[in-house]
């Protein structure tokens, strides 16, 4: 297999609030921080986009398209973006609720383990929940749920592992499964 296929290139859309930009030396923005409802993003502008950047501040409203990368060997996540779009704002403007593109989801794991001391924690509920929640939230052809073994993490089990970026959680409960899918596989029918 070449190191081509290890990669994995698609779109992405997200909407929210600039915090921050953070420029080069010769004081070119390169990077855009994002706040969304899954939390704060680092985004790094395509150069086309730096040298023709629309007239936006920090706390304006703007909608990202981008294209995101996985690095399936090196467990990376890298997102540039293409398109920064300005959103109008109203009064009581609320958080926007991150929206991937579906065809931007990636293709995912999520390894539960099924070793004596996590089962004994609620470790095959925590599956069930998680398998339910993936298909409640139309995923099942993108997730996977899977028992697996010993994840060496007994003392603080259940013990998850989300790939491909290899997220590790402790302590998961079966309440804890629609957050935990929301946060990796975000998409606009999943909300």
């Amino acid at each position: 297999m070449t190191y081509a296929n290890y990669k994995q290139v698609s779109e992405f859309v997200l909407e929210g609030q600039i915090i921050d930009w953070i420029f080069k030396d010769d004081r070119t923005p390169k990077q855009v921080r994002l706040a969304t409802d899954r939390g704060e993003f680092t985004l790094k502008l395509a150069k086309t986009l730096r040298r023709e950047l629309p007239p936006l501040r920090m706390k304006d409203w703007v909608k990202v398209v981008g294209t995101q990368t996985l690095d399936f060997k090196k467990g990376k996540r890298k997102l540039k973006v293409e398109q920064l779009i300005p959103r109008e704002t109203t009064a009581n403007a609320e958080v926007v609720r991150c929206r991937t593109m579906p065809d931007a989801l990636p293709q995912g794991k999520i390894l539960v383990c099924q070793k004596s001391d996590c089962c004994k924690r609620g470790g095959k509920q925590v599956y069930d929940a998680l398998a339910q929640t993936v298909n409640d939230r139309g995923l099942g052809d993108r997730v996977r749920v899977q028992k697996t073994g010993c994840l060496k993490e007994c003392k603080a089990g259940p013990a998850v592992v989300v790939l491909p970026d290899k997220t590790r959680h402790r302590r998961i409960r079966p309440q804890d499964a629609p957050n935990l899918v929301d946060r990796h596989f975000c998409s606009a029918s999943s909300r």
